[in-house]
C-alpha cells in the first residue's frame, strides 16, 4: 500500500484510501490525469461508474488526488451533488443519442474549506494528517505552558505529573459495571501530537465535566492541553488525567517561560539554545524526580521566544 522512493519520500498507493475497496482501485490503476489540457469534468466523464460514485469522489478528494485542478477541495465536495446528476444525465444521453455535450460544473457560492476541515478529511480517509497538522505552530504555546512531547510521557518509567498537547483521536466511552460507581461513565483516548500517541484515561469523577468538551474535540480535532499522571502499571505508560482544556484558550505567560526537561536531556545543548535567544521571559527548568514530584528551577537566563527559538528548543526535547 505504501514504498518508499529513491529520493526517500513515501510514496502511498490507493489501498491507503479509505473507501475506495478492492473493486474501485483497479479501475483507477491505468488512468492518465491531464489537467493542463482537460476540465475536471472531462476526466470524471472519462471514469467509470464505479469511480464516479459519490461516496468514491469524496474519498478522492479528500485524498488530494483531484488537487492538480487547482479547484479547492471544499468546493468540490459540496458540488458531488450536483456533479453526480449532471454524470448520470449524460450517460443516458450517450447510451439513448449515442452523443452528448460535457456538462459544465456549476461552482458558484461554494465555500472553499478551511485548514481544519481540509485536515480532517485527510484524517477520515488516510486515518493520519496528511498535509499538516492542528497542532502546527503550536509548539511554542505549548513549551510557555509547560507541556511535554508525548514521546516524553512514553519514556517514563515512573510515575510523575505531566501537562501535553494534541487532539484527541479513538474515544471510547464506557460504564462502570460494579462497585460504587455502577452506571457511571468514564473515558479512554488517544492523545496524539505530531511525533506519537499516548492512551489518556478520563475517569468517573470527572468525566461529566468534560462529555460535551471530549466529543466536539475529536469530531473537529481541535487541540487540547491536558494535565494529569503518568501511570507505568501498565505495558505502556499512560495518562490518568486531573484537567483537560481548550488548547486556543490557554494563556501563556509572557513574563516566563517553563521548559520541561528529561533525565535524558543534553542539558549543555539546552544551555546554547537558551543563550541564543536573549530576551525578556525569565525562564524556568521543570523536571520530575523519581518520586513523581514536579521540581521547577528558576535559571538566570531569560529568553526571546520566537519560531526560531521554538525549532532550536524542539530539536533538544524531542531528540534528547
Amino acid at each position: 500500500e505504501f514504498s518508499v522512493s529513491s529520493n526517500k519520500e513515501i510514496l502511498l498507493g490507493l489501498g491507503c484510501i479509505k473507501g475506495l475497496g478492492k473493486v474501485v482501485a483497479p479501475h483507477l490503476k491505468d488512468i492518465d490525469v491531464d489537467p493542463d489540457n482537460e476540465s475536471l469534468m472531462d476526466l470524471l466523464i472519462r471514469l467509470p461508474k464505479e469511480v464516479t460514485r459519490q461516496n468514491v469522489l469524496k474519498s478522492l478528494v479528500k485524498a488530494g488526488l483531484l488537487d492538480d485542478f487547482k479547484i479547492d477541495r471544499g468546493i468540490i465536495v459540496a458540488a458531488i451533488p450536483n456533479i453526480a446528476k449532471q454524470l448520470q444525465r449524460y450517460r443516458k444521453k450517450i447510451e439513448t443519442k449515442g452523443e452528448a455535450s460535457i456538462p459544465k460544473m456549476d461552482l458558484e457560492g461554494l465555500e472553499p474549506w478551511t485548514e481544519h476541515e481540509l485536515l480532517k478529511g485527510e484524517k477520515e480517509v488516510f486515518s493520519f494528517y496528511l498535509s499538516g497538522h492542528p497542532l502546527k505552530g503550536k509548539k511554542a504555546l505549548a513549551y510557555t505552558l509547560g507541556a511535554v512531547p508525548v514521546k516524553n510521557v512514553l519514556s517514563s518509567t515512573y510515575t510523575r505529573k505531566v501537562k501535553a498537547i494534541g487532539v484527541i483521536t479513538d474515544l471510547s466511552v464506557r460504564g462502570v459495571k460494579t462497585g460504587k460507581n455502577a452506571g457511571r461513565k468514564y473515558a479512554r483516548f488517544i492523545l496524539e501530537d505530531e511525533s506519537s500517541e499516548v492512551v489518556c484515561m478520563m475517569f468517573t469523577h470527572l468525566y461529566p465535566k468534560f462529555d460535551e468538551l471530549l466529543k466536539q474535540a475529536e469530531e473537529e480535532s481541535i487541540p487540547v492541553l491536558v494535565r494529569g499522571k503518568v501511570d507505568t502499571a501498565n505495558r505502556e505508560p499512560q495518562i490518568v488525567l486531573s484537567d483537560m482544556k481548550v488548547l486556543s484558550k490557554c494563556r501563556p505567560n509572557k513574563d516566563s517561560i517553563r521548559i520541561p526537561v528529561e533525565p535524558s536531556t543534553d542539558m549543555n545543548e539546552l544551555r546554547k539554545v537558551l543563550t541564543l535567544h536573549p530576551g525578556d521571559s525569565v525562564v524556568s527548568i521543570e523536571i520530575s524526580d523519581e518520586s513523581g514530584k514536579n521540581l521547577v528551577v528558576r535559571t538566570d537566563l531569560s529568553i526571546d521566544p520566537t519560531e526560531k527559538f521554538v525549532e532550536n528548543l524542539g530539536n533538544v526535547l524531542y531528540d534528547s
